[in-house]
């Protein structure tokens, strides 16, 4: 939504830097929330409109975190840090492939489909399933899942970019080491629901 779209960039920024004042549509000073272009609806790929309303959510909801976690992409350097707004669309594009929710995500059936692949599918129906079990004890928030889940997902970037090499020619390996342990804590007995993502520490 053209309308909606401009005024949630705003208000995350709003909430990223109180005593600034929001850049315009296309300026470079959206680098400082970590998008990759002058025009952030460009870095909206993969994850799609849904990346901006799931770090919207995560920054109002827990304004501190977001606010460390930030910072905490920040490098000395350009290659010390990530865009930390590109990184949590990331994880958002990551979740949807982990639930088997993008057509890419299902791994091919045909004879060739096995071994790896196979495992792959297996789990994630096993993530997918355990998904829809905290979905249907939500109390009717269809989302609250999805946000906690972000929520635990943003909590291990963060933890696994500080024991990293913090390069940024290292963050898909750092976001893969991120989707293991998400298939991981969502295939175990410590989720039982929404409540307990949310209280997740890595």
């Amino acid at each position: 939504d053209e309308a909606v779209h401009p005024a949630q960039l705003q208000e995350l920024w709003k909430i990223s830097f109180e005593d600034k004042e929001g850049p315009a549509r296309k300026d470079q000073r959206w680098g400082e929330l970590g998008f990759q272009q002058q025009d952030p609806s460009t870095d909206f790929r993969g994850g799609g409109m849904l990346g901006l309303e799931v770090l919207l959510h995560f920054a109002k909801q827990h304004p501190d975190l977001y606010k460390k976690f930030l910072l905490n992409s920040k490098g000395a350097t350009p290659t010390d840090g990530y865009p930390f707004a590109c990184g949590a669309i990331n994880v958002v594009f990551t979740l949807l492939d982990l639930l088997l929710l993008l057509p890419s995500s299902i791994p091919h059936q045909g004879p060739e489909g096995s071994g790896k692949e196979a495992r792959t599918r297996r789990r994630g129906v096993q993530c997918r399933y355990r998904f829809g079990q905290l979905l249907a004890g939500s109390g009717g928030d269809a989302m609250a899942p999805f946000h906690a889940l972000f929520l635990a997902a943003v909590k291990m970037l963060d933890k696994e970019w500080a024991a990293s090499s913090r390069q940024y020619m290292h963050f898909n390996l750092v976001m893969a080491s991120v989707r293991a342990a998400l298939s991981n804590l969502l295939r175990s007995s410590r989720v039982a629901s929404v409540a307990d993502l949310v209280a997740f520490e890595p």
